[in-house]
């Protein structure tokens, strides 16, 4: 039994820690953000998001922004990834639903109406003699200020006008938008409901009768059938019945005042189980001693633990109604149409027949408001297929990192391996590779491609000779072929034909080493990098494996202490993607240069390849130059180095830029290009290595 719990623990770590990882993407924070503000009418959602698993709240909406808790326990109580996306995005068209139609103005005013003595936007009408008393008893409850009364009318008028306004707003949004929007609504809405306790337990328990009641009437608003049982329900029963007509018309009427009437009239019929619970509250205050303020904190505190959170205001909304900012005062930006249906229906309430007739007029002008907010647009957001695509893009960069991680694994493994001359034994080394390639250097690629293309083009001629002189291989033993394998007619599974196929990449591998020391300026480091990518387009053309690496020096603080350290940037290797060469644009100079560390570094990467021609094209710009290393010791150093590339059967071809052409050819003889046409240089190189190979 212990080790399932460890392992259904496990299992809901690594659940929690997915969720984390697929909602907190960019990719998925930009699907949000553009639905949201395709959604809202004219509002430009303004989206927020955290994360806070023991946070009860999904979402809730203070005015100018929404805020979605993307860790939040309705959400994580769904099994599957793809039901609680869909769970995250039917809180975003909840909070949006309520930018769209909610007044948090209306709704304040409401709130402190009641806290004041007065019940807008009207009092409720009633329909029978007993309402009719019920109407007495509540207004001298009003005009008295009575605070258990007040108290208790204000948080139920206040929870039940956030149901129905939620169940109005949500009705709205699943109409406009049937897709992934309704689902996830639905699916709240019906996980928010499960989660209420039976009739049976409130009357057992012997809970308050108010909130059964409030109970049974959020049942009944969010998935229209009540949890009941056959015992003592008569007496709910019937006062529900007699609720659910107004429940129906109240989350249909787009009337902005429409939901504050409903819950005046619901609660009219209500008032008894008020007057009941009042009487309770004071026999309690009289027997303890209890002041009515914790009395009525502590009946409220009960209600939290049954009832649903949608009506639930943070803070946040108060403190913005005081300040009266324009986001929460303008509803749809169409206040006009506030003022004149709040004037027309309280004329209409007080029965005053000429102010009536002016109304109207008012609301002739208001009419075109009306029809503008009515038109409707439906619209189908499917978030299943969006949520595959994200899961796909992060296992794609899992495996990216992966490989990253790999990556530097092997490439320090090489530089241990490497064996340094004496001066460049006792010198740091550092590997340096950048995980992701910056936009910029997409951009700069583009710059530079039109470049790249026009130089390949010209080596169009020299190229296609020898791709004619390419060898070619054959393979034998093959179920079909161009031609019999006489040799194994006899070849009982039939395998007898043989094929001719092209040499993949003319048995050659190329390594670029690139000086990306301080003294290259803006004019040497395009033409490097012009040139670098100008060897890679053409080596990825032949299917030449290729890698690109730089270096420089740089300082490392140990202590007191400032050591030089030769920093080797690794920008394309061998086997990599062909888009990994962009990663070459993103190079930046700085230091000295050590060249003779670097082009060990390199020859030990390059002896580890199986190709028959091993060229290694070095680009620098000046002699070398570091701590202790320039002159005749660096002279020297490079020369060995020579001898040890020679040794491992490696070619070297160093194109020289600098004002020190001279003295670089002394030291490389041979193997330098010529280099005093930066223009030509790339086709220079490339006709080289052709060359080489041909």
């Amino acid at each position: 039994m212990r080790s399932e719990g460890i392992e259904n623990s496990r299992q809901v770590t690594r659940r929690l820690l997915r969720d984390v990882e697929v909602f907190s993407s960019p990719r998925f924070l930009r699907l949000v953000q553009r639905i949201g503000k395709e959604i809202t009418d004219k509002h430009n959602a303004q989206i927020r998001f955290y994360s806070d698993a023991m946070d009860h709240r999904a979402g809730y909406f203070e005015g100018r922004y929404i805020y979605i808790n993307t860790m939040n326990m309705l959400t994580q109580s769904f099994h599957t990834l793809d039901l609680r996306s869909k769970s995250l995005i039917g809180v975003e068209g909840h909070e949006c639903g309520h930018q769209n139609y909610s007044s948090i103005y209306l709704r304040r005013k409401y709130i402190d109406g009641i806290a004041n003595g007065i019940l807008y936007p009207a009092w409720p009408m009633p329909e029978t003699e007993q309402e009719t008393e019920f109407l007495q008893s509540m207004k001298e409850c009003f005009q008295k200020k009575d605070t258990i009364l007040l108290g208790l009318y204000l948080q139920t008028a206040g929870r039940l006008h956030g149901y129905l306004e939620d169940a109005f707003i949500e009705g709205q949004m699943c109409r406009r938008f049937p897709g992934s929007i309704r689902q996830g609504i639905l699916q709240n809405r019906k996980r928010n409901m499960e989660q209420i306790s039976s009739l049976k337990n409130q009357i057992m328990e012997k809970k308050s009768k108010l909130k059964i009641m409030l109970l049974l009437l959020v049942q009944y608003l969010f998935i229209h059938k009540v949890n009941v049982w056959d015992g003592e329900v008569a007496e709910y029963m019937e006062l529900l019945r007699n609720c659910i007509p107004l429940l129906s018309r109240a989350t249909v009427d787009t009337g902005e005042s429409a939901r504050y009437l409903a819950t005046n009239q619901i609660l009219l019929k209500l008032w008894p189980l008020f007057l009941e619970e009042a009487e309770g509250m004071e026999r309690k205050i009289k027997l303890t001693g209890e002041n009515k303020e914790n009395v009525l904190k502590q009946f409220f505190d009960e209600w939290k633990e049954d009832l649903p959170q949608y009506s639930e205001e943070p803070s946040c909304r108060e403190i913005r109604m005081e300040r009266k900012e324009a986001s929460d005062v303008l509803w749809n930006g169409e206040e006009l149409k506030r003022i004149v249906a709040e004037e027309m229906r309280s004329i209409q309430m007080e029965g005053e027949h000429a102010e009536k007739e002016q109304g109207n007029l008012a609301e002739e002008k208001a009419e075109p408001l009306f029809s503008k907010l009515q038109q409707e647009t439906v619209k189908t957001i499917d978030i299943g297929s969006e949520l595959q695509n994200i899961c796909l893009e992060l296992k794609r960069e899992t495996i990216e990192r992966r490989y990253e991680e790999w990556m530097r694994d092997c490439l320090k493994e090489i530089l241990e391996n490497t064996e340094f001359t004496p001066v460049n034994r006792e010198i740091k080394k550092r590997i340096f590779r950048k995980e992701t390639i910056s936009q910029a250097a997409y951009q700069k690629y583009r710059n530079f491609q039109p470049q790249v293309k026009h130089i390949l083009m010209k080596m169009k001629q020299e190229l296609l000779p020898v791709l004619k002189r390419k060898k070619t291989h054959i393979l034998r033993e093959q179920y079909m072929g161009k031609g019999l394998d006489m040799a194994h007619l006899w070849n009982p599974e039939k395998r007898i034909f043989k094929t001719k196929i092209p040499s993949r990449n003319m048995d050659t591998a190329i390594g670029f080493l690139l000086d990306q020391s301080g003294s290259m300026d803006k004019k040497r480091w395009e033409t490097s990098v012009l040139t670098s990518l100008c060897v890679v387009e053409f080596a990825q053309i032949l299917d030449i494996p290729i890698c690109v690496n730089g270096h420089c020096t740089g300082i490392e603080q140990a202590g007191r202490r400032r050591d030089e350290i030769v920093c080797l940037h690794s920008y394309l290797e061998f086997g990599e993607k062909k888009e990994g060469k962009y990663r070459i644009l993103d190079m930046k100079t700085d230091g000295a240069n050590r060249d003779g560390a670097a082009l060990l570094y390199m020859a030990e990467k390059m002896a580890k390849r199986t190709e028959k021609m091993k060229i290694l094209i070095f680009f620098c710009d000046g002699l070398p130059n570091a701590q202790g290393y320039g002159g005749k010791v660096a002279r020297e150093d490079l020369l060995n180095v020579q001898k040890r590339l020679k040794q491992k059967q490696i070619t070297l071809l160093v194109a020289a830029i600098g004002t020190d052409q001279e003295d670089i050819r002394k030291i490389y003889g041979n193997a330098c290009i010529n280099a005093e046409d930066l223009e030509r240089l790339p086709q220079q190189i490339v006709k080289k290595l052709l060359d080489y190979m041909g």
